[in-house]
């Protein structure tokens, strides 16, 4: 049971971090790259008020498009869209906004033509800057019709003071795209600072304390973004600073995957999924890196060396379609060599449950950065992301009895929240079963402890603590 929340609590947090790239539309080759990409905010302090102005130089003529602008942030820390206007000073060929997505700082900007070469101005007013200082990546596109995207292109702007930076490259020193650098704070888990780098490479992250070790991740977003090039490679390892009060640079540099694991992820009767999920966490370290399966059910992913274990990736966002299966118990290991040796596993298959039954429900009050999870008695689990806006969830499940927990994102600021003591929920074949509104009970209640070492009594520093209520919360 602990195993399940603490698993489902760390990969929704990966997940809230990947969800974040920028645009979930089809998969498409973009047909050019957009040039001479800007994006000037009229205030560059967290938390106030700023007209942005975004110029860019199509690569591609179309006849009325789409331009679609995403912020990139973290989910502790948004940009706010969702009262953003045309302003006035946009090139002419901007008709109106014809979509907002304020969940993923996406807005959408409907033109009657597009002409290649020229350069183009959008104003955007009204949109609140992120509550953390920091580089922060700003990516659009173009789109025509039948869902095809036509250009792509992006830009950073940069909130408050940057207390680390730098460059984060490929191998060949070219600039790595479509990746997020995050700060950790060695000793608290949940405060944590984050950077979309630009088509530059060029990070930078804000908001650290002066005295404080943090542990620098790369996380890669993959096949979401239509300017990555970070494909067939990994990560660096994680690199610890020690924030002086002085601005520190620190460049990072992707290594090419030596290791792979491929294997098919598969229905009871064999039947391989296609355009699903699957995820491998790193176990000796930080580190998780998903993967898509192909048409057959068939997947690869490309690691580093170390101790992995793979599962399938049920997680979804809200708004996003639940699969129609789960999984029970913990991944498959796998271990390789720590170094650049290539190494491969292969027949990593997974089977995974067929779940046609659903529970929904809303929790009040709406927690934006959380998600629910379903568990049972036997390992079985599954979990989901909250609307933002309306509290609902909706999650798939097999026929059987399970019990509801709830977990938020620990850098999510402000007060925290849980599930009340619940009844078991059973469910039926086929069948959908509303749980109504779930009051949620605040966590204002703390436990202070020490862990000691057994033999010196001494005290263990960097150990991750997780309390349980046995009947939810």
């Amino acid at each position: 049971m602990a195993f399940f929340k603490r698993f489902i609590t760390v990969l929704a947090i990966i997940g809230m971090t990947l969800w974040q790239v920028p645009f979930g539309g089809p998969k498409t080759t973009s047909a050019g790259s957009m040039t001479d990409v800007t994006a000037t905010g009229s205030s560059s302090v967290k938390n106030e008020s700023s007209n942005y102005t975004v110029n860019f130089t199509p690569a591609t003529s179309s006849q009325w498009a789409n331009v679609n602008i995403k912020f990139q942030s973290s989910s502790d820390s948004k940009f706010s869209i969702g009262s953003v206007t045309l302003g006035t000073g946009s090139s002419a060929v901007f008709t109106e906004i014809s979509n907002i997505d304020a969940q993923y700082d996406n807005v959408s900007i409907n033109a009657s033509e597009l002409t290649a070469g020229t350069e183009y101005t959008l104003v955007l007013n009204s949109i609140t800057n992120p509550s953390k200082n920091g580089k922060y990546s700003v990516s659009l596109e173009t789109w025509g019709g039948f869902e095809s995207r036509i250009d792509s292109g992006s830009t950073t702007v940069t909130i408050g003071t940057v207390d680390i930076q730098g460059t984060v490259t490929l191998p060949n020193g070219d600039p790595a795209i479509g990746l997020t650098v995050e700060a950790q704070n060695k000793n608290n888990f949940s405060d944590r600072y984050s950077s979309s780098p630009g088509l530059d490479g060029v990070y930078g992250v804000g908001g650290l304390t002066a005295g404080t070790t943090y542990i620098i991740n790369v996380w890669l977003w993959g096949s979401g973004d239509p300017n990555s090039n970070t494909q067939g490679y990994i990560s660096p390892d994680p690199v610890e600073i020690t924030y002086s009060g002085s601005q520190i640079t620190q460049n990072l540099s992707l290594t090419i995957a030596s290791k792979t694991i491929s294997g098919k992820l598969k229905r009871p009767n064999g039947d391989g999924i296609p355009n699903a999920r699957v995820f491998a966490g790193r176990m000796d370290m930080p580190g998780g890196t998903n993967g898509e399966t192909d048409s057959s059910g068939n997947y690869t992913l490309l690691l580093s060396g170390g101790k992995w274990e793979v599962r399938p990736d049920t997680w979804v966002g809200p708004g996003q379609t639940a699969p129609d299966y789960t999984y029970s118990g913990p991944g498959i290991p796998v271990k390789f060599a720590k170094d650049d040796t290539i190494e491969s596993k292969t027949g990593v298959d997974l089977t995974v449950i067929n779940a046609n039954s659903t529970i929904t429900g809303t929790i009040s009050p709406i927690v934006s950065s959380g998600g629910i999870g379903v568990h049972n008695r036997s390992g079985l689990g599954t979990g989901t992301g909250v609307d933002p806006n309306t509290g609902t969830f909706s999650v798939k499940v097999p026929t059987g009895t399970y019990e509801l927990d709830m977990f938020m994102d620990p850098m999510q600021t402000g007060d925290k929240y849980t599930t009340p003591t619940m009844d078991p929920i059973t469910v039926g074949d086929s069948e959908t079963k509303n749980l109504g509104v779930i009051t949620l009970v605040k966590m204002d209640k703390s436990i202070i402890a020490t862990v000691k070492d057994k033999a010196s009594d001494s005290g263990l520093a960097n150990f991750e603590i997780g309390c349980f209520q046995p009947n939810g919360g």
